[in-house]
Formats: C-alpha cells, structure tokens, sequence
C-alpha cells in the first residue's frame, strides 16, 4: 500500500519546526511504501482569505483555484490534495498558530470544500501535528487545537502519538521546545535569531521522540484508511457528496456520492 505524506512548516522562519516536520517525515518513510514530501511557508506569497469567495465561483478553475490571490497557498493547497496525509507543524505565537498557517487554513477550506480543488477534496486523509514553543507549557495543547480545527471542518482522520505518550511528553501531538532542558542548561544562546536559537528544539530528545511518534502513526493510518476504502464496496460507505479525499475505490475511479 504505496502513500504519500506531505510534511508542512507553518513557520516564516527556516528552523525548530522545520526540523520537527522533518523528523516526523523521516520517521514515516521507515514504514515500507512511504514517499514524503515537504513544504514550508517561509519566504513564501501567502495572502490572507478576504472572504470574497471567488474561489468557488465560476472563476475558479482547477489551475487557478484562487482567482483573487494566484499565490503559493494555491501551491501547497494542490499539494495537499495530492497526498494521502499530512504531518502539519508550526511554532505557537500567542498560544497558536502562526498568521502565516492560519491564512492557508482560511484559503484552504473553501477551494478544497466548494471549490474546483474539491469538493471535500481533503476529506479523510491523515492529519498529525507538531509544535515548537519557548517552554513545556508554552501553548502546545492550544496550538494543536488550531490544527485539529481545520482538519475537523476539513473532514480529516486527527491522530496523535498514541499509548506510547507516556515517555515522549506529549498526549496530543508531537511537542518540542527551545528553552530549557535536562542535559543542558539554558539558554542557549546569547541573543535571538543566533544559529543556536534556531535548531533548539534538537537538545530535546523527549520533543523529538514525539515527533517521531506522529510521523509513525500519520503512515500507519494513512495506510489503513486508504487500504480500507480500496476494500470496501462502495454500498457499504457513504458521501453526502464529492471524493472521498481523493482515494480510489475498487473500479480505479474516485468515490461519488452513492
């Protein structure tokens, strides 16, 4: 069962979370069949949603999805579409998201949802995050709600690190941080935006190992959702309407509403 997993930083700096998401993808290509892609926001064109809904006019096209804004969302949103599961990550700015990941969360619902990309173009594939912060209690659980919220309007499958989140510091998601650590006292660095600032989240072994944990449980999944829905006879599922998230069924051809 061959998959796909897209890793996105939702960061506008190259950094923690960028080695976050790549440590959850690295993670999932252990798992055999695994190909994985990665996208981050920084030095990206990303225009916030202005509600014009144009996106799901008669403008809209499946090559020019966003007629208001042709930018990079546009870019990753295809992407999205393109892959079985995502591993989603972002540092949290005051207790969430960045603006940046937030304005691919607003784009994204409608061109996915009602739009020519759609509809429910994103329906059932995997979602797993990660989240950089300063401390252990630095936001993490309310950031990863921001993620969880979308993928919910979304119609995606959440995981999270599962039973072994026992010794990986996280319940929900995967959870690194930049300051202080056991093995090595803080701070790190002198000013911030040094090299040692950015690549912070590496001393924490606990942080890492939990993002692992996602990257493992968002391929494991994402197999299984996949494999299910290339089983079961199309009478024994049920769509209001639109793809099932892109899977095939048994004929080859993407689900229909019954």
């Amino acid at each position: 069962m061959k998959v796909k997993i897209l890793g996105i930083s939702g960061s506008p700096r190259h950094g923690n979370t960028e080695i976050l998401v790549k440590e959850a993808l690295a993670s999932a290509k252990e798992l055999s069949d695994v190909e994985t892609d990665y996208y981050a926001l920084a030095g990206k064109n990303i225009n916030a949603c202005t509600a014009c809904a144009r996106c799901s006019g008669a403008e809209a096209t499946s090559e020019n999805p966003c007629p208001r804004y042709p930018d990079d969302v546009v870019v990753l949103v295809k992407k999205m579409i393109e892959s079985d599961g995502l591993i989603v990550g972002t540092p949290v700015y005051v207790g969430g998201v960045t603006a940046q990941l937030k304005a691919v969360f607003d784009r994204s619902i409608n061109m996915t949802e009602f739009g020519p990309l759609g509809p429910v173009g994103a329906r059932n594939k995997v979602v797993g995050a990660v989240v950089s912060a300063w401390d252990r209690e630095g936001g993490h659980c309310m950031t990863i709600l921001d993620i969880w919220k979308w993928a919910i309007l979304q119609d995606m499958v959440i995981v999270g690190t599962g039973p072994e989140r026992i010794d990986s510091v996280s319940y929900w998601g995967g959870c690194a941080i930049q300051a202080y650590h056991g093995d090595k006292p803080e701070p790190f660095w002198d000013a911030v935006c040094t090299p040692e600032e950015l690549t912070a989240v590496k001393y924490d072994k606990l942080g890492l190992q939990s993002c692992r944990r996602i990257g493992k449980r968002v391929a494991e999944m994402t197999k299984v959702v996949k494999a299910g829905f290339g089983t079961l006879p199309r009478e024994q599922t049920y769509w209001p309407y639109g793809p099932a998230g892109g899977f095939l069924g048994p004929d080859g051809k993407p689900y229909e509403h019954l």
